[in-house]
């Protein structure tokens, strides 16, 4: 029993590399918050789970092409001190090694990964469905990552 959760573990951090660490970071934190009751105003904790997680979802592709956005800043920052050729053209090919372009498949990665991810947590799925079966998210991510090896 203890290798079963020792792979689910291992999974679940691959699962979180497809993530940006600031979508995690305030997915969960604000999860945690809402959970604990710490929020001073009385408001239908449900209904903010599901907020907090749209506000995630939809901000985990804008991460990404921020990231990405910020590194060809940096790059081209670093491209213009240079004057010889073959450096330029190393530097080109390293940058394109190191980070890829990012196209659509990208976005809807982070963004299918996200939601794997915060059901198998829990959070407002198990509250707004409690017929959800807690195991089922265990096959959700096992099989997305199968799919995302694929792809």
């Amino acid at each position: 029993m203890g290798v079963a959760t020792k792979d689910t573990d291992s999974i679940l951090k691959k699962l979180v590399k497809r993530i940006p660490t600031l979508i995690v970071s305030f997915y969960t934190g604000i999860q945690v918050y809402l959970t604990l009751g710490a929020f001073p105003i009385p408001i239908h904790l449900t209904y903010a789970k599901w907020v907090v997680f749209y506000i995630a979802l939809v901000a985990s592709p804008l991460v990404v092409w921020k990231m990405r956005h910020t590194e060809v800043q940096i790059h081209e920052k670093q491209r213009t001190t240079l004057t010889a050729k073959a450096a330029i053209k190393r530097l080109d090919s390293d940058f394109k090694e190191r980070y890829p372009d990012v196209g659509i498949r990208q976005y809807i990665l982070v963004m299918a990964s996200f939601v794997i991810w915060a059901f198998a947590l829990g959070g407002p799925f198990y509250d707004m469905f409690p017929f959800l079966y807690p195991g089922w998210a265990a096959i959700a991510v096992y099989t997305w990552t199968l799919v995302t090896a694929l792809i």
